[in-house]
């Protein structure tokens, strides 16, 4: 009986130890880890959280409602921002009465309206491209109302998850 603990134990601690250099192996390929500086993306992460992304952004494949980082120059700064897609190429965009509009369409996503509806207080078309990226913090939130649409070159991270 000794012996079959002895080898479950060492088995166990086998599996780990390749775990953790499978682990390490893939992060220096695949992912990055990040972290949060401010609270425009509460409640999904704020300033603290630990997130997970892809080392690069495969843009031809992101969709509504997928977490990214963006770096992008404006008004003199080099902003890092982590955001949410809720416009992709092609779409038309407006905020209107603190709602956003997706092509005509009222988006309701159960977050406090937007005082501010900034650039997207008239309708914003999207060239091809370019996405539009509002935090879900949306009234502490510096994003697309306010830089306007991002150009897909500025897109680096795509978010998988956040570990806390």
């Amino acid at each position: 009986m000794r012996n079959v603990v002895a080898i479950i134990r060492r088995s166990t601690a086998s599996s780990l130890l390749l775990f953790l250099c499978f682990f390490l192996w893939a992060s220096s390929f695949f992912v990055t880890y990040l972290r949060v500086v401010g609270d425009s993306m509460k409640p999904a992460f704020s300033t603290g959280s630990i997130l997970v992304c892809t080392k690069t952004a495969d843009v031809e494949k992101l969709r509504y409602g997928d977490c990214v980082v963006a770096h992008i120059p404006y008004s003199g700064e080099d902003l890092t921002v982590t955001k949410r897609i809720v416009g992709l190429p092609g779409d038309q965009i407006q905020v209107r009465d603190g709602l956003l509009y997706r092509n005509g369409k009222a988006l309701p996503d159960g977050l406090p309206l937007m005082e501010d509806a900034g650039i997207a207080e008239n309708p914003v078309l999207l060239a091809p491209g370019h996405y539009f990226l509002l935090g879900d913090n949306r009234n502490l939130s510096r994003d697309s109302r306010e830089y306007g649409p991002v150009p897909a070159c500025f897109i680096t991270n795509k978010i998988l998850f956040h570990l806390f």
